[in-house]
């Protein structure tokens, strides 16, 4: 049985190279996210505790914030290679533009962030990268979310108002 991939298709390279492509997946992942946001939302208010009890590592708001790092990080690939000439060559994406540290992808598009814009994008950062595996490739600076987000005093509600703020400077970017 012969198996199917996109590079059979004529129009990858055309189709990787428009951001649209990029943006309905970011919108499928800010969907579901906004699902899970409900839930914990839901949840917090009938159980009427703090959001202490949604540690990182309790699902619903990893999940959240894995979608929301997913989410962001379509956008910024998206746009990135829809300019960047040479971003797809022989059904390959540049390895430039195939990393997960969504600090240096913002950068790539000069875009200019808050600091709480740069500190919910380190968040995501380490999301996406723990997500899959429990130690990082290389022994790196990593950050505790559990400190982040509680001693800094970042709300789900801040990140979600943070998400909207960073992808409307993408859009205009």
């Amino acid at each position: 049985m012969r198996k199917i991939s996109y590079k059979d298709d004529l129009n990858f390279e055309f189709m990787v190279k428009e951001s649209i492509f990029w943006d309905y997946r970011a919108d499928d992942y800010k969907k579901g996210a906004d699902t899970i946001l409900k839930k914990i939302i839901t949840n917090k208010k009938k159980s009427k505790n703090n959001l202490k009890k949604y540690a990182p590592r309790h699902l619903p708001l990893f999940s959240y914030l894995l979608l929301i790092s997913n989410s962001l990080e379509n956008k910024l690939k998206g746009k990135i290679i829809n300019r960047m000439s040479g971003s797809v060559k022989n059904g390959n994406i540049n390895r430039k533009v195939t990393i997960h540290d969504l600090d240096k992808l913002s950068n790539r598009l000069g875009i200019k962030l808050s600091m709480k814009e740069e500190e919910v994008l380190k968040i995501c950062s380490f999301i996406l990268n723990g997500a899959k595996y429990p130690f990082p490739k290389k022994q790196t600076k990593t950050i505790d979310v559990d400190e982040v987000l509680y001693e800094q005093k970042i709300s789900l509600n801040s990140i979600r108002n943070t998400y909207e703020s960073i992808c409307k400077k993408i859009d205009m970017s």
